[in-house]
């Protein structure tokens, strides 16, 4: 039975355009585990049309985890001015729903971690792009087309610390999901041995305002949106310049 449906879930992946190499979730038309790993690549990123939509494109953002080039602390300042754009934007204040399960973090303490990193960015734009986050979200539908923006755990592929799953209409968000893997050990105190969430949450919900990776070199490891983090860095959680005139440039 499970073979019947790998093999039919992949055959509808070849007749909806899904590019080589996703693995296709066969209970699903559209492939809500991408799977994409860290193996070899500065960053990871894929851009396809919608299986369930194709009026929307689907964009998948992984963030890995660093074996050179980014470490634990916060840096006083960060001069880079690299930035990239998705091409997307929000026209409403950005709301989500959050799933605590398997963070091994309390519910309030997600809460609270999610929503100070979206304010850091609307902190940094005369724009209002960050609106509220609540419990009640469902971890094990982020990723997956809902219509609800959901951040929570899951299962990932190895290395990816977390991937935020964004879908736009031309140049318009309209809903963006944030996956943390489950492999990973939680800290919301930049703990040495912990992924501490507002220094990742604050780097996948810059791709869901419009942020790319910029180029990863050694000039641009202290930008929030360097593709890489490790274990207890922190300094993430405060945007570097780059980060600024990205945002800016989206929303003024």
């Amino acid at each position: 039975m499970k073979l019947r449906m790998l093999l039919a879930g992949l055959a509808m992946a070849v007749l909806l355009g899904v590019p080589h190499g996703l693995a296709v979730d066969p209970v699903l038309v559209a492939p809500g585990d991408e799977d994409l790993d860290c193996n070899g690549a500065a960053e990871r990123t894929v851009s396809y049309p919608e299986p369930t939509d194709p009026s929307l494109t689907r964009t998948v953002h992984v963030f890995c985890q660093a074996t050179t080039g980014t470490g634990p602390g916060a840096l006083a300042s960060c001069s880079s001015t690299a930035y990239t754009l998705t091409g997307w934007h929000w026209n409403a204040r950005y709301a989500a729903k959050v799933d605590s399960a398997n963070s091994g973090l309390s519910s309030s303490a997600v809460v609270s971690g999610f929503q100070g990193s979206g304010n850091t960015w609307d902190s940094s734009t005369s724009g209002s792009i960050m609106g509220t986050v609540s419990a009640g979200g469902s971890g094990s539908n982020a990723g997956r087309r809902d219509g609800v923006n959901q951040l929570g755990w899951k299962h990932l592929a190895n290395g990816v610390i977390a991937q935020t799953t964004t879908w736009s209409s031309g140049s318009s968000a309209v809903e963006s999901d944030g996956a943390y893997g489950t492999s990973f050990p939680w800290s919301t105190s930049g703990a040495a041995n912990a992924m501490d969430l507002q220094n990742i949450a604050t780097h996948e919900i810059g791709h869901t305002f419009g942020l790319g990776h910029p180029a990863t070199n050694s000039a641009n490891a202290c930008l929030t949106m360097y593709a890489y983090a490790d274990y207890g860095e922190t300094q993430k959680r405060s945007l570097g310049t780059g980060d600024i005139n990205g945002i800016k440039a989206i929303y003024g």
